[in-house]
């Protein structure tokens, strides 16, 4: 498809997830932060190293779109154009010589992961809803969440 609409003349830009690789410390997270600022959008972090497989005591990567939705004060709308940030994505993978496997549900975080950077339903508990009780979810649509994740990636170089 064209990249400039040819009715209105607008840029019209297909989104595309960001990788960003750097050491501790080195401002991956506040450059993040920063755009969603200036963008005007909801914006979560999810920290990789907590998550766990759908089912298992740990928080899974759905419930990060549970943050950004109540970044967007509720509003589906908005989150479906929100910003996420995966934190430590590089601790959720195995390489061979440099991180042993993060644990036994490390494939299906990554699994689940894929989904959501690919765009999907993601069925969220609404306000004031505890998860396990009633049950009502909205549901929020991923395709057009900007997904950053970030990572030192110690040993990249020794590959």
């Amino acid at each position: 498809s064209d990249i400039l609409d040819s009715n209105s003349h607008e840029l019209r830009l297909e989104k595309s997830n960001i990788l960003l690789l750097g050491p501790t410390g080195s401002g991956k997270t506040l450059l993040a932060q920063t755009i969603a600022q200036c963008l005007d959008v909801p914006f979560a972090i999810c920290d990789c190293t907590t998550l766990t497989q759908a089912g298992y005591v740990g928080e899974d990567i759905e419930s990060v779109i549970a943050k950004l939705l109540q970044d967007a004060n509720y509003s589906v709308e908005k989150a479906q154009a929100g910003i996420v940030f995966l934190d430590e994505v590089d601790k959720i993978g195995a390489v061979p010589g440099i991180h042993q496997l993060r644990d036994v549900g490390g494939e299906g975080v990554q699994q689940g992961m894929l989904k959501m950077l690919e765009g999907t339903i993601v069925n969220v508990p609404e306000k004031n809803s505890p998860r396990k009780l009633r049950g009502e979810t909205v549901q929020v649509d991923t395709t057009n969440i900007l997904f950053v994740a970030s990572g030192a990636y110690n040993g990249l170089d020794r590959l």
